[in-house]
């Protein structure tokens, strides 16, 4: 069954299966076809409009005299019009000679050619662009804009110059539209024009052309308040369009430093905020950073309590008004509450000074606020944030104790290094893990007797980090002490020994320890046995691993398969070969 017989009402179907009959006569049935066209039924309608549509030329001449003539039906005027569009027949010749008829005629003439992109039409409708009746002159336009690629435009533009209200706007909306640097000009002339100063504004920032930026900079000065609104929202505009288009941002700014000092646009932008909508105020943001007038600092921070996303743009405006605008940042964080907070501190200058007010975010409540302010005093290098940033190893959001980890990554320091190996032995297991892996981060050769402490820790995980951290320790002792954790009667710290071997060099001792780990009778054991092995690929440990093809333990039969997979040897192809035959699926798949 076809969608049409589910769809249509039995009285429906029975009348789009006749229009068919009738489609199927030829050209002596498009009188009956075109009587149709009034059919109470859109299903039915369409039906006929797709059916004179393929007769072609056959249809054509009927139609485009039944559009003349016949003028009492709407539905019956737009009917013939979608015909007309689809037609696979010569259509353009007449309706262009449409031209003496009534002016609603030729309107619809000139809609048609438009929605069937005629480029023959062109110099017709850049006549009609001029006709007498405004709705001819208006379709015409339109039409030139939807066949694009300038069609046209030289007419368009004498439009926009006309100063007749009815053609004006839509030849400035059409000249946006067109994209084309020649529509630049005319709309410049427009910003001066107090009935066409706004829409030309807007139309100019449509266009994505970076050289209409200097006559909107211009309007910020010296227009009206919502002039300077339209022309902040038409400068964001073709920013974002240079952005899209090239990649590129902040396009705008040459433009707006021609003005030379900039304080005098900035202090009427800022005016501008008041009663503004909330796309206005985001765009007038943008335009006080681009300007980078020393006096829009205040104005910025005053807008951090508003819309989120008006608050965000105004943040980062601020950043770009240099050290002025860094100082009022600062302060902003120091009065701000926690969501002013959170929008500046990603923003605050990388700077020493700004330390004591980032120290003082690591106490908001906020742990977004907390998070950034680790970052941050990671990245501006000051070891005298040591202590606070070891404090927030204890926080109870997960996100702020690791970025409090990699913010002491960032700061190594004897002062580091000493609360490290003090932290080892905090009451809290979370700060003692930090510790050890700080150890391990740096590598500190005379921190081994703290780690081997830590390898005796109540907490596993601690347990399990001290044993990675021995990898990165250049001592002999580590080695020792890592080889011990690899015979010792606890699984899963041989587990965590096998797997921490296959970061260290290689050596015989290394090798051997890890051999032995094949056997073991743990399976993650013998797992991280295999993997570090195969990092390893060391060629008289594959005849080892074989048999681990067929371990019991499906983790391990996987970790053999990929162990194998690195080694240059016939017997590793055959042997996975023979894996992919596997009735295990999961080794199937990884061989």
């Amino acid at each position: 069954m076809n969608e049409a017989s589910v769809t249509l009402s039995p009285a429906d179907r029975e009348r789009v299966s006749g229009v068919e009959r009738l489609v199927a006569l030829g050209e002596s049935s498009v009188p009956a076809l075109i009587e149709r066209l009034i059919d109470p039924s859109w299903a039915v309608r369409r039906a006929v409009i797709a059916g004179l549509a393929s007769l072609g030329d056959a249809a054509v001449a009927a139609m485009v005299a039944e559009l003349v003539s016949d003028r009492s039906s709407e539905a019956k005027i737009a009917a013939l019009v979608d015909a007309l569009v689809a037609s696979t027949g010569e259509v353009d010749g007449p309706l262009e000679l449409l031209g003496e008829d009534a002016a609603a005629v030729v309107a619809d003439a000139a809609a048609i050619l438009g929605r069937r992109r005629s480029r023959r039409a062109v110099p017709t409708l850049e006549r009609w662009a001029a006709h007498s009746d405004d709705n001819v002159a208006v379709a015409s336009m339109e039409a030139l804009a939807s066949i694009g690629a300038g069609a046209g435009l030289d007419a368009v533009i004498r439009a926009a110059d006309s100063g007749q209200f009815f053609r004006v706007f839509p030849a400035i909306d059409v000249l946006a539209r067109s994209r084309d640097p020649r529509a630049l000009e005319p709309l410049a002339r427009l910003l001066g024009d107090p009935v066409c100063s706004l829409e030309a504004a807007r139309a100019l920032g449509r266009t994505g052309q970076l050289s209409a930026a200097p006559a909107l900079a211009a309007m910020l000065g010296a227009g009206s308040e919502p002039l300077v609104r339209a022309a902040a929202v038409a400068l964001a505009e073709i920013d974002d369009a240079q952005l899209r288009s090239y990649g590129a941002r902040d396009t705008i700014v040459p433009a707006l430093r021609a003005l030379g000092d900039g304080s005098g646009a900035a202090r009427r932008v800022e005016r501008c905020f008041e009663g503004a909508l909330v796309e206005e105020r985001i765009a007038l943001c943008r335009v006080l950073g681009w300007l980078g007038a020393d006096s829009a600092a205040a104005s910025l921070v005053s807008l951090l309590g508003e819309d989120p996303v008006v608050a965000d743009v105004a943040a980062h405006a601020l950043q770009r008004l240099g050290p002025v605008g860094h100082r009022h940042i600062l302060s902003a964080l120091r009065h701000g509450d926690g969501a002013r907070r959170a929008l500046l501190v990603p923003l605050v200058p990388l700077h020493f000074d700004a330390t004591p007010d980032l120290l003082a975010c690591l106490e908001d409540s906020d742990p977004n606020v907390r998070a950034h302010a680790c970052e941050r005093l990671g990245r501006i290098g000051n070891v005298l944030a040591v202590p606070a940033l070891f404090a927030r190893l204890e926080d109870v959001d997960a996100g702020v104790v690791q970025s409090a980890t990699g913010a002491l990554h960032a700061l190594g320091s004897e002062e580091t290094k000493r609360r490290a190996l003090e932290g080892v032995r905090a009451p809290d297991a979370k700060v003692r893990r930090v510790a050890v892996r700080l150890i391990g981060y740096f590598g500190w050769a005379d921190a081994t007797p703290v780690l081997r402490d830590a390898l005796a820790d109540p907490d596993e995980r601690v347990r399990e980090a001290a044993t990675q951290a021995l990898a990165f320790v250049d001592h002999p002792d580590a080695r020792a002490l890592l080889l011990e954790r690899a015979a010792i009667d606890d699984p899963r710290a041989r587990a965590a020994a096998m797997r921490t071997l296959g970061r260290v060099e290689r050596t015989d001792t290394t090798t051997a320890a890890l051999l032995r780990g094949l056997s073991d009778p743990h399976a993650w054991a013998r797992y991280y046995a295999c993997q570090s092995l195969g990092r390893f690929a060391s060629p008289d440990s594959l005849a080892a691993i074989l048999p681990l093809l067929d371990d019991a333990a499906g983790q391990v039969r996987v970790a053999a398969i990929e162990a194998v997979s690195r080694f240059d040897d016939v017997r590793a192809i055959d042997a996975l070969l023979a894996a992919t035959r596997s009735s295990d699926p999961d080794a199937s798949r990884a061989a």
